[in-house]
C-alpha cells in the first residue's frame, strides 16, 4: 500500500488503547475489566456493516479501519475507546513496512 500522500494531520481523533484484565470469579470463570495503556491520535474510517441475527434480536456489525502512528504494543484482543464508543482490535498491521503507521481493523462493540 502506498502512503506517500497520507497526511499525519488526519490523525485528529483522540482514543484510548486498553488492555483486557481477566480476574477469576471463583467459579472457574473470569470477569474482564479494561486497563488503560495509552492515549493515541487516530483517524477512524468506516469499512463496512452487515446485519446479524441472534436468537432474540437482530443487530448490525460495524467494522472500521483505524490509522495511528506505529506502536509495537498493539495487538488483537485489545480495544480502542473514543468516549462511549469501543472498537475491538481484530488485526493490526504496519501500513507499508516503514513502521510509521498502523492500520487497525476493528469491530465496533455495542454494550
Amino acid at each position: 500500500m502506498q502512503l506517500k500522500f497520507f497526511d499525519a494531520g488526519q490523525l485528529r481523533t483522540q482514543m484510548v488503547l486498553e488492555d483486557p484484565v481477566e480476574t477469576p470469579d471463583g467459579l472457574g470463570g473470569f470477569t474482564v475489566t479494561w486497563s488503560e495503556r495509552a492515549t493515541v491520535w487516530a483517524m477512524v474510517e468506516p469499512a463496512g456493516a452487515r446485519a446479524m441475527q441472534f436468537a432474540d434480536r437482530s443487530a448490525v456489525l460495524s467494522t472500521h479501519r483505524i490509522w495511528l502512528r506505529h506502536r509495537d504494543d498493539v495487538r488483537p484482543g485489545q480495544k480502542l475507546r473514543r468516549g462511549v464508543r469501543s472498537y475491538r482490535i481484530d488485526q493490526a498491521e504496519d501500513a507499508d513496512g516503514s513502521r510509521r503507521y498502523l492500520i487497525i481493523r476493528a469491530t465496533e462493540v455495542f454494550a
